[in-house]
């Protein structure tokens, strides 16, 4: 919704009723804000990802790339809309979610460490990365972990065995051996 006009974009209203989630961002080399909206299709018992973007000043919608590895609030139905941080937005995502049919499944007591991933969207390239989360997050939490961003830098959140709440930053961004445990 413009604020100053209090109307929406009939291009979102359409989007919004087809169940796409929406993160925000600034592609640096061309100077553009972009909406990445995502949602997973489902025809005849198969589910895919659907991702587009949105480009203010163009004024249309394009599909790029589907994820690598889908964010994790597929599977819980939380949100985690993605983090921006230079120039990419970042997801924490699971690799491996799809059973031999290619339905979602998602089961705390089968999730792997090995899963995790933090998928990271280039908005200006519009490709994927993905992120290695950092050594020591060894147990599979029972909450959700969290990504966050502060001071310019990638946070991520966890419970620990359900005693210890535990803090990494990766003090240089796409860097694996920069993640350290602050807390």
């Amino acid at each position: 919704m413009n604020p100053a006009t209090r109307t929406k974009t009939e291009i979102f209203k359409a989007s919004l009723r087809n169940g796409f989630q929406f993160s925000f961002g600034y592609d640096t080399s061309t100077e553009t804000y972009k909406v990445v909206a995502f949602c997973i299709e489902e025809k005849h018992g198969n589910a895919t990802s659907l991702v587009k973007v949105f480009s203010l000043g163009e004024n249309t919608w394009r599909n790029i790339q589907c994820f690598p590895a889908p964010p994790l609030h597929w599977f819980h139905r939380k949100k985690n809309d993605g983090v921006y941080l230079s120039g990419t937005i970042n997801w924490l995502a699971l690799h491996n979610h799809y059973n031999s049919n290619y339905h979602f499944r998602w089961d705390y007591d089968r999730a792997t460490i090995e899963q995790y991933v933090i998928v990271s969207l280039d908005l200006s390239t519009e490709t994927y990365t993905q992120l290695s989360l950092p050594r020591g997050f060894d147990v599979v939490p029972r909450v959700q972990p969290k990504l966050v961003v502060m001071m310019d830098c990638l946070f991520l959140g966890h419970d620990f065995k359900n005693t210890h709440f535990v803090i990494w930053k990766m003090m240089d961004f796409g860097v694996q051996e920069s993640w350290i445990q602050l807390f």
